[in-house]
């Protein structure tokens, strides 16, 4: 069975988020501000996922890459793409 965790969301109802999802949601934060570890993101990306849910936001964070390359070859992706990430980022922290 999944490890999940009951969380109260802002209306007080409660709902199950899966322990990946919330250590997926943790990683795109440190990732995002800078402060991931040095293999943290790559980490996160090729380690397969059990929960689906984490599965497509692994997906969409892979797309990004593809999608919004970075430019001459520094960083992840291009700041579009970091944009992105960074509203995927407050669409997940919400469901928290």
């Amino acid at each position: 069975s999944m490890d999940t965790m009951m969380v109260a969301d802002r209306q007080g109802e409660i709902s199950t988020m899966s322990k990946e999802m919330q250590e997926a949601i943790a990683t795109i934060r440190v990732f995002i501000t800078g402060t991931a570890g040095k293999w943290d993101w790559d980490d996160f990306l090729s380690v397969p996922a059990v929960d689906p849910s984490v599965k497509w936001v692994q997906g969409y964070c892979l797309q990004l890459r593809r999608d919004f390359p970075p430019e001459n070859n520094i960083g992840y992706c291009s700041e579009t793409g970091m944009n992105r990430l960074r509203d995927l980022f407050t669409i997940l922290e919400r469901q928290c």
